[in-house]
């Protein structure tokens, strides 16, 4: 029997028809800003060609932890399921939905280039 949905490419059309790529979020790249106090902050801009991507928030379901890249393990973190294949995000970016911040700690594509997964934290 044929399964009904026979690539990820068409099961994304099929999700967005459903409403599973619910909201849009923006992928941003810091620059260090020196305020006059001396003190630094971060300048926080959309990466060129990474706004308002059609995505998907869910919380990490069950035990499952994600390392970071300095050896710290994430448990309560969230999986954002991006419409369309985006190699150029990294580590360093993160990802803006509505007004929350998430760094990102791991990057997941698929083997078709259909999708874009981030595993994310909420950074305060």
């Amino acid at each position: 029997m044929q399964h009904p949905i026979p690539s990820m490419i068409r099961l994304m059309d099929w999700a967005k028809t459903r409403g599973y790529f619910n909201i849009t979020v923006d992928i941003e790249t810091s620059t260090p800003v020196s305020l006059p106090s001396g003190q630094e902050t971060h300048l926080w801009e959309p990466v060129e060609d990474h706004e308002q991507i059609d995505a998907h928030i869910a919380p990490v379901q069950g035990p499952e932890e994600v390392k970071r890249a300095d050896g710290t393990t994430v448990t309560n973190g969230r999986i954002v399921t991006l419409k369309g294949y985006y190699p150029a995000i990294e580590l360093e970016h993160s990802v803006l939905v509505g007004t929350t911040r998430y760094g990102i700690i791991a990057i997941m594509h698929d083997g078709q280039r259909a999708y874009t997964k981030l595993a994310v934290e909420e950074v305060t």
